[in-house]
């Protein structure tokens, strides 16, 4: 909402990306190391299902705000519920390390891990074809709402009612999916 220029808007977001980048990584770590083993995939199901979530309610909420309000106030809510799940950030305390790595040096331990991914080739073909995932799957979900009211003439609102159904499956599918590999787990 309040981006002036292109440049703004690209500070903007990587901004936000990097604030991103380092979530993810930190919030597994909190999660794995909160869960006893058999319960990790269902708590991962449902962290991951929180994206599917957020995204639905940016879709509703920001069609809602832009039809009837503009897409920059849309922004604007969009920022300032975003702040609050950071905010709450805040509020998380570290739990106790089940493990002992006092004599691994942190970049052996990604040398490791970065091993493994690459040398077998199931795993290398998991990491790129997640790549690609979320390249198609990113800039689907940015533009779908956009093209529907460009292209097909749907109002915000349509648009935004449209888009939902996608998140509302994505939801579904990550919370069953992540039961259904507990179970077989």
């Amino acid at each position: 909402g309040f981006v002036g220029s292109f440049i703004h808007l690209l500070l903007a977001r990587a901004a936000i990306a990097a604030a991103e980048a380092a979530s993810i990584p930190a919030s597994h770590s909190i999660l794995s190391d909160s869960a006893r083993a058999s319960g990790r995939v269902r708590l991962f199901g449902q962290f991951i299902s929180g994206s599917a979530v957020g995204g639905l309610l940016a879709v509703v909420v920001g069609g809602l705000v832009g039809h009837f309000y503009g897409w920059r106030l849309a922004m604007i809510c969009a920022g300032v519920i975003g702040i609050i799940p950071g905010v709450l950030m805040f509020f998380v305390s570290e739990p106790t390390r089940r493990y002992d790595h006092s004599n691994a040096k942190p970049s052996s331990i990604l040398q490791q891990a970065i091993r493994k991914v690459w040398t077998g080739r199931r795993s290398r073909l998991v990491f790129v074809a997640e790549i690609v995932n979320q390249i198609v799957l990113s800039g689907a979900v940015a533009w779908y709402p956009a093209f529907l009211v460009r292209k097909h003439g749907f109002s915000q609102f349509e648009a935004a009612a449209t888009a939902s159904l996608g998140g509302a499956l994505a939801i579904i599918g990550t919370i069953a999916s992540s039961r259904l590999i507990a179970l077989l787990a």
